[in-house]
């Protein structure tokens, strides 16, 4: 008799990732755009923290930690706006100076089904360095994720990334957002020198959702978004003075408007 708790999870699983990465194998990460570097000193996104394998993997072919479905770290904010059908007049710009740094929020058609077999996915947001795709935040819907435990969405994932680790010790948080400071708990993480994906499930909600990012654009984006706060600080008394100014030229304007189409309309 076939256990439903293993055809449950086969099933999210096949769900959770429909993009398999053998299809992926044998295809080149789109070519990066050339990035200036900051002379800054940037600093880890999870520094000093250790991880314990759960076992060891016998494959000689490692995963592609850089994929999520149609996905790729590295490709363009054009190529990424084509495949979510998103026009270029809804990215979001993070930060202008240092370095551009724009999001990409996407809601699949899928998320709006009410079937329980649909696709898991809920949500996904991109985050682009110098116009390159540096992190994926992906969300899963909570009605699609229930009753899973940890160790079934562990399981799922590591049918397409590999051998999963988790936090040894202290617990591992992880920043989903340049501009926020909250943090995620990570449940789980699969990782090499160039990519991490890490799971993590938000504080008070039952829902889940994994983190992919290139280390080094993300390292690079932080250093970037923080000069680019201090920018925006230290020259917000100019914007303001600008802003207002303007704000008094518009008015002037308005009145002069008013007032000629006022005089020549009045009669005592």
């Amino acid at each position: 008799m076939i256990n439903s708790r293993s055809v449950v999870i086969s099933v999210f699983a096949v769900a959770l990732f429909s993009a398999p990465l053998a299809r992926a194998q044998g295809v080149q990460p789109p070519g990066s755009t050339t990035i200036q570097e900051i002379a800054l000193q940037p600093q880890p996104l999870l520094a000093g923290l250790s991880f314990q394998a759960e076992s060891i993997s016998s494959s000689a072919q490692l995963p592609d930690l850089s994929r999520y479905r149609e996905f790729q770290l590295g490709m363009t904010l054009p190529e990424v706006a084509k495949r979510t059908d998103t026009d270029l007049s809804e990215v979001t710009v993070v930060h202008q100076r240092p370095v551009l740094i724009q999001e990409v929020d996407w809601r699949p058609s899928s998320a709006l089904e009410s079937s329980s077999t649909a696709d898991p996915l809920e949500s996904v947001n991109f985050s682009f360095y110098s116009g390159e795709l540096f992190r994926m935040v992906v969300n899963y819907a909570e009605d699609r994720t229930e009753g899973l435990t940890e160790a079934d969405l562990i399981k799922a994932i590591s049918s397409s990334y590999g051998v999963a680790a988790r936090p040894a010790g202290k617990t591992a948080l992880v920043s989903l957002s340049l501009t926020d400071s909250s943090t995620e708990k990570v449940l789980a993480r699969w990782e090499t020198a160039q990519y991490s994906v890490s799971l993590f499930r938000s504080p008070g909600e039952s829902s889940f959702g994994i983190l992919l990012l290139s280390k080094r654009l993300d390292t690079l984006a932080r250093t970037a978004a923080t000069e680019g706060a201090r920018i925006d600080e230290r020259e917000a008394p100019e914007r303001e003075m600008a802003r207002q100014k303007q704000q008094d030229d518009d008015d002037r304007a308005a009145q002069a408007k008013a007032k000629e189409a006022n005089q020549a309309a009045f009669r005592p």
